[in-house]
């Protein structure tokens, strides 16, 4: 389970999630069961080789972000990340559409997957919602987008973000409580109900606390995603459920200027030295 947050800003784009990755039994009733948490699981990734120095104006600089299923079928995400730069990111020019890129790469390679019989003939694409931003070569602008890979259909809804905006993605209930004052999962069940979308968003107008995001700071919007994830780890963290969002937080940054940068990111100790010794 996870909360993945983005927020693009004037200065740049923020990404921020947990570290909690939930294992499912295949074979339990009902099928997909939780049988592990781990909390030492990586979801944000650069895009590209690490540490290579960032040329503005000419380098390609990129992250990636996932909220749900863990794998790619035998694949990490972090192998699928590679492999996308590798085929198919680093040529990406001005005026590309990168989500429509990564949702081709990703199309090609689960039918490669099937071709080799690593993968069920008839699966379907890992449920996941990616979340994109990346400059491309010879561009001073940055291209955010989100690519949801749907369990049932094989299709990838594609959102293209602008600045300002926001995507939230896996269990943002308390997200919504926060910054919307509601809790969307009432919306919803009130529209099952009869109840007018209109009258909804009126009545909830009224306690929308939404922080003003168009001309907030980097280092602001950082401390925006980090509240809001940490709020979400302490929510879950009572629940009778269990913490199925959980352990270190990690934030990325993406702006024309550095590129890449990592806010906080967890050492690779950290499945080693609990965090309150690390």
């Amino acid at each position: 389970m996870t909360i993945a947050i983005a927020l693009a800003t004037y200065e740049g784009v923020v990404f921020g999630c947990d570290s909690a990755a939930a294992v499912g039994d295949a074979s339990s009733n009902p099928p997909g069961q939780v049988v592990q948490i781990f909390n030492a699981a990586q979801k944000i990734f650069e895009i590209g080789p690490a540490n290579q120095q960032f040329i503005a104006g000419s380098s390609f600089s990129g992250m990636f972000m996932t909220d749900g299923n863990g794998f790619f079928g035998p694949f990490s995400w972090r192998d699928i990340v590679n492999k996308f730069y590798v085929e198919s990111a680093q040529d990406l020019k001005y005026g590309d559409d990168v989500a429509q890129c990564f949702s081709d790469f990703a199309t090609r390679e689960w039918a490669r997957l099937k071709t080799l019989n690593l993968v069920s003939a008839t699966a379907s694409l890992p449920h996941s919602k990616i979340m994109l931003a990346i400059i491309p070569k010879g561009s001073t602008e940055i291209v955010a987008a989100t690519v949801e890979c749907s369990d049932g259909s094989n299709k990838h809804p594609i959102t293209h973000m602008v600045s300002p905006g926001w995507a939230f993605g896996g269990l943002s209930e308390t997200v919504g409580r926060l910054i919307d004052g509601y809790d969307p999962r009432i919306k919803k069940h009130l529209i099952a109900n009869g109840v007018a979308e209109s009258l909804i968003d009126a009545a909830a107008e009224s306690c929308d606390e939404r922080p003003l995001t168009k001309f907030i700071p980097l280092r602001d919007a950082i401390g925006m995603v980090h509240w809001l994830v940490y709020s979400t780890i302490q929510a879950h963290r009572f629940k009778d459920a269990g913490p199925l969002v959980a352990g270190d937080i990690e934030i990325a940054t993406l702006t024309t200027d550095r590129g890449f940068r990592w806010a906080i990111h967890k050492s690779l100790t950290s499945g080693i030295i609990p965090r309150s010794m690390g």
